[in-house]
Parts: C-alpha cells; sequence; structure tokens
C-alpha cells in the first residue's frame, strides 16, 4: 500500500512548485515508509509514499510510460495486472518494471477511463496525461482505498488522507455543519463530504477528470442488484465458493510475507480456510478482550487449530494517551466508531510479523449478516398485512407485551416503534438501527436551539437506498454508506497507520456481481436471526466448525461502557469537563453532564448511550488535534 498526493493550478500556464508538495508527502510517510517520490511538471504536481508488496527493486513512484508522457502515483493492488500486462504486450507496449503500476499507466493509453472497468483490485490513483493536459482521479468500485479533493476556481489538491490535504498552504477552510449533523447521527460522515467544507471525498466506483479547467465526475461501476429467482440455493453457495476461492487465491501474489486477520467469525474464519488451500502455513492474528462477552479469542483459536495456522493474539488494554495522541487523530476528522481501537491493536500485532494481511471484511453487506435485517424483513411483512388488520389487532398485542419505545432502548422496543408507526419508510428503519443521537437529542446536545435547520440524514439515506423494499433498500444503504465510510475507512487509517495492507477477498468485485444476481430473499430466507448469511454460512459448514457457523451473530465491538468507567473516565472527564464543553461553545453542558461516567444514565443498563459518550469525546480531541493546534 502507498501514499497518494499532488496537486494541479486550473490556469496550465501557472507552473506547480515542489515546495508545495514536500510536505503533502511527508504527511503520509505511514502509508508509505519505505520510499517516497515526486514528479512536478507545469501545472501539475505528483507525490507518492511507497509500502513495498510487490517488485521491490524496481517500484518507485511516480511512474511513467515509455516516451514519459503519463504519470501516475497509484495506491492499491490489481490481481489481474499479469494477464493485463500480456495483452498490452502483445499490442506492442514496453514495460520496464514488473509492477501492477505500470500496468494501469499502459491500459490507461490504450483505453482511457476504460481502463477502470478492466481492473481487478483495489486502488486509488492520480494520472497525469502530458499530452492532452488531463489530470484523472480514480477510486476503486467499493472504496476500498481512499481518495480526497479540494477544488475551487484556481486549483485542485488530493490526497490518500486528509491530513496530507491540510498541509498545502492557503486553503479556503471551514467546519461543515451537513457533516457535524452526519457525524453524530451515523458516528461517521457518509457520502462525499468532509467536516471539512470545500474538501470531498472521491466517491467509490468513480472518477473525476480535469481538463482545460473543468472538472468532471463520473460511475464507473454500481452495486445494482438484478435477481435471478431460478437459482437454487445449493448451486448458488456452489458458484459462490468457486468465486471466493479464486477471489482468496488471487490476493495471495506477494513478494513480502502475508497472513490474515482471525475472528472468531464465519467470514474470516472461511477467508482463513481458503487461504490454507493455497499457502502451508498461515500466519494468523485475533484480538481478545478481558471481558468474556466481547472475547472471541476461544472461537478464533477453534480456526487456528483446524488448519495449524501459526496463531497469535492480543488482549486489548486501552492506553488513553495512545487513544487520544494517535489512534482518534489517525482519522483526520471526527470518526466514533470504537472498534478503531482494538483494529489498531490488530493492526499493530500484525505488522509485528508481515505486511499484508487479509481480512473478513464486506461479509455482512455482500451476504446479509447485520442484526437489522431481520427487523427489515419484518418490516417487509408488515407492507403485506392490510392496514386495518395491523391497527386493530396487532398494534394491541405489541403495546401489551413489548416496551415503549425510548432513546437508546433495545432492539424490542425499537419493534415496537415499527408496528406503533405501521410501516416504517426504509430510510427511516435504516437511521433507527444505525443512529446515535436522534433528531430531538441533537436539538438538546447542541447549545443552539436549532443548529442544522436546512440539514436531514433522511435525504442522504433516501438517495442510497434506491429499492421500496425495506430489506433490500437496507443492505443496499448500508453497501453504499457504512461500509466505505465507516468500516473500511476504519481498517484503512488503522491498518495503514500501522504501515499494514489489508486486502478483501469478499469483496472483490466478481464475487459481488454474482451475488447482485442472488435474490434477497435466499441471502436472508427465514424470519429467525439465524437465516442472516445463509449462503456464506452454507460455503463455512464445509471448512468451519459447527459451533462457529451455528453462533449467533457476533460484531467486531469494543466495551466501551466499561472503558469509559474505567481506563478512559480520567480522559473523558476531562474532555468534556464544564469548562471545556463551554470553551468548545457546541453543546449544552447540562446535557452532555447526564452522559459522563458516574453520571446515572450512562450507567443504566437500560440505555445504551455509551456510544453517545464517545462520540463528543472523540469529537472533543479531534477540536484539540485539528481546530486548537492548525488554528
Amino acid at each position: 500500500m502507498c501514499g497518494v498526493c499532488g496537486y494541479a493550478y486550473l490556469d496550465p500556464r501557472r507552473p506547480a512548485a515542489p515546495e508545495n508538495l514536500a510536505p503533502m508527502i511527508a504527511a503520509l510517510s505511514h502509508r508509505g515508509p519505505d520510499e517516497s517520490g515526486a514528479h512536478v511538471e507545469k501545472n501539475a504536481a505528483l507525490g507518492h509514499t511507497r509500502l513495498s508488496i510487490i517488485d521491490l527493486a524496481s517500484g518507485s513512484q511516480p511512474l511513467a510510460n515509455e516516451d514519459r508522457s503519463v504519470w501516475i502515483s497509484y495506491n492499491g493492488e490489481i490481481y489481474n495486472f499479469k494477464e493485463l500486462r500480456n495483452t498490452l504486450s502483445s499490442l506492442g507496449h514496453a514495460f520496464t518494471t514488473n509492477t501492477d503500476t505500470e500496468v494501469i499507466v499502459h491500459l490507461y493509453e490504450e483505453h482511457g477511463a476504460g481502463c477502470l472497468e478492466r481492473l481487478r483490485g483495489m486502488f486509488a490513483f492520480c494520472l497525469w496525461d502530458k499530452k492532452n493536459e488531463i489530470l484523472f482521479l480514480a477510486r476503486d468500485r467499493v472504496g476500498i482505498k481512499p481518495l480526497y479533493y479540494y477544488l475551487d476556481s484556481e486549483k485542485i489538491v488530493f490526497a490518500s488522507e486528509l491530513k496530507s490535504i491540510l498541509r498545502f498552504k492557503d486553503l479556503s477552510l471551514s467546519v461543515s455543519l451537513k457533516a457535524l449533523d452526519y457525524y453524530f447521527t451515523f458516528l461517521y460522515i457518509p457520502g462525499a463530504e468532509t467536516i471539512f467544507k470545500g474538501i470531498k471525498k472521491l466517491p467509490p466506483g468513480h472518477f473525476l477528470t480535469l481538463r482545460g479547467g473543468a472538472a468532471e465526475l463520473k460511475s464507473y461501476w454500481k452495486f445494482q442488484p438484478a435477481p435471478d429467482v431460478r437459482r437454487t440455493a445449493s448451486k448458488t453457495a456452489a458458484d459462490a465458493a468457486d468465486l471466493l476461492a479464486d477471489a482468496v487465491r488471487v490476493r495471495l501474489v506477494s513478494d513480502v510475507p502475508l497472513g490474515a486477520f482471525l475472528s472468531g467469525g464465519v467470514d474470516s474464519g472461511a477467508i482463513v480456510a481458503m487461504m490454507s488451500r493455497f499457502i502451508p502455513s498461515v500466519k494468523t492474528f485475533s484480538i481478545g478482550f478481558t471481558e468474556r462477552r466481547w472475547d472471541e479469542t476461544p472461537y478464533a483459536r477453534m480456526v487456528a487449530e483446524r488448519y495449524r495456522t501459526d496463531h497469535h493474539e492480543f488482549v486489548v488494554t486501552p492506553d488513553p494517551r495512545e487513544i487520544a495522541s494517535t489512534i482518534i487523530p489517525c482519522f483526520d476528522e471526527p470518526f466514533a466508531d470504537a472498534s478503531a481501537v482494538p483494529t489498531w491493536y490488530l493492526s499493530k500485532l500484525a505488522r509485528g510479523h508481515v505486511k499484508t494481511v487479509l481480512s473478513g471484511d464486506g461479509g455482512d453487506e455482500a451476504f446479509l449478516g447485520y442484526r437489522q435485517y431481520w427487523s427489515a424483513k419484518i418490516n417487509s411483512l408488515l407492507l403485506a398485512v392490510p392496514r386495518s388488520v395491523r391497527e386493530k389487532f396487532i398494534l394491541k398485542l405489541v403495546r401489551a407485551f413489548l416496551p415503549s419505545p425510548q432513546r437508546g432502548a433495545n432492539l424490542l422496543s425499537r419493534i415496537r416503534f415499527l408496528w406503533e408507526r405501521n410501516v416504517v419508510p426504509p430510510e427511516l428503519q435504516f437511521i433507527l438501527s444505525r443512529q446515535v443521537f436522534s433528531d430531538d437529542a441533537k436539538r438538546e446536545l447542541f447549545a443552539s436551539a436549532d443548529p442544522f435547520p436546512a440539514f436531514d440524514p433522511a435525504d442522504y439515506v433516501r438517495d442510497c437506498l434506491a429499492s421500496p423494499d425495506p430489506l433490500e433498500a437496507n443492505a443496499l444503504a448500508d453497501f453504499k454508506m457504512y461500509l466505505p465510510d465507516d468500516i473500511l475507512t476504519k481498517v484503512d487509517r488503522m491498518s495503514m497507520a500501522n504501515s499494514l495492507e489489508v486486502r478483501v477477498p469478499l469483496l472483490d468485485h466478481l464475487l459481488l456481481e454474482y451475488l447482485m444476481t442472488v435474490p434477497w430473499k435466499m441471502k436472508f430466507p427465514g424470519l429467525s436471526l439465524r437465516s442472516s448469511k445463509f449462503i456464506l454460512k452454507k460455503i463455512a459448514r464445509r471448512l468451519l466448525p459447527p459451533e462457529i457457523v451455528s453462533r449467533p451473530k457476533h460484531g467486531f465491538e469494543a466495551p466501551v461502557r466499561r472503558w469509559l468507567h474505567n481506563e478512559l473516565m480520567e480522559l473523558t472527564l476531562d474532555c468534556l469537563s464544564r469548562d471545556a464543553v463551554l470553551k468548545r461553545g457546541f453543546f449544552n453542558y447540562d446535557y452532555v453532564r447526564k452522559l459522563l461516567p458516574g453520571a446515572r444514565k450512562l450507567q443504566d443498563p437500560r440505555f445504551d448511550t455509551a456510544y453517545d459518550t464517545w462520540a463528543l469525546l472523540v469529537f472533543e480531541i479531534w477540536c484539540r488535534t485539528y481546530l486548537d493546534s492548525h488554528g
């Protein structure tokens, strides 16, 4: 993996300067500690930091074609690069390295933007076409690798991480209120938005072309289901197993040692099992907790023992100083998925042994594994029940036996919420399943009476759903929002902060395109939570111990409530003290006080408000790191 950065002036007569590029490159040294490089020409400048994985001797970047008319700075891995190279060689292209990077340059010469459709892998890159004076930015189909850009009337500035763009002088930046609203709703900032007004994410499956002073953003791939109802479950599982095995196989290409993240679940277990077909001894890495409820290491050991892996474990005890000074600042913007903390320690553990790992990320989105898909399916069934029946009979039973809906309450009260509103719109159901602060809570939290009058997270969610069916709509929203902007962002930042490359076979686009043809009812066929991830479990039954395949869903989570009352209490009370909150000016301290360690609401097990407190803690640490330090 690597770090990409650079800039270009819209006026081709204005020359780029190397001194503007140097601090941007330095900010990405963790993504590529092995080497760095730069190319400055006319109005464009490309920078790069390299983590050497393939062709260790001759893969320096930025890299050019034969006549040095096309230059690239690239972050990623292209798994079909050898096949592409053979085809390009037969067409007369000459290669000077054995890298996948050079393949992209020649593929662009041959096909232009059409090169993206031929790439199998994860990538984010910038390409400078000197002859045509085109700057070409592209990101992989799913959003595994990040790319940010700032665009105004004079220039475009781009990088793998926000911190690199922030090193470019004379940018006009301010905090985005829309991004803040999204953050306190979801714990992350979805879509093209970032915390800084003026800086955008290049969306997954998109490319941006800058030519003649004009920028154009286009999509080249979409996750668009087209179910084939003629499929059988057995044939589907067999086909998916073959595609997954091939996705694992191609991701084992490496000139350095590689291993695998191993939790106690089906996703990573299946990956390790398939890796063992191709590698004599797999190195595996697992994270544990002192709390039994959160600890999956016994299940990870079952897989490790079955496949005789070289297994390594680490028990997480959060270090407040490391969290405040290193882990949270890695994201460059507020990001409060607390599983980032164990992901950091897991990446650190793995990097002590290997440079590259495979992970099971994406299985829940590709195969429908999340708990809320059950309530979405129930919501789907409600659509078939006449309204009069719902109101006269079922609703009375629901009110009699289920707890009333309340802030931070459990799944049963959320089911009652659905029934009392008869059928909840898919966008609202998605927000209910993912939100932390509700609209009412945000009105209480913020010092301003109506801080975000123009923003409604439901508007963005609605654009992602693309289906009237609640189950399908929620799955699509997870794939378009939660996967790239939470899961993949978390894994990229925590792994790259430790100079570790993570590859994700379950998000291979050939496998995903096949799964687009699988009916939703086949992916989640029953009304039980155990119906989740039905196809993947059929594959896993031949690979994993039954205790793992049949056990209830256990997400990669962290014991946040306990941390806040123990290791992180002093840090939390400092960051969310009365003086700190009033100085910041964003929040109503009377509301914040109710969420502090020791407060009744945080201690009450009926309320799940630990993540509310964690979100506030993360935000204050971000403010101290980026607003106070950078002005």
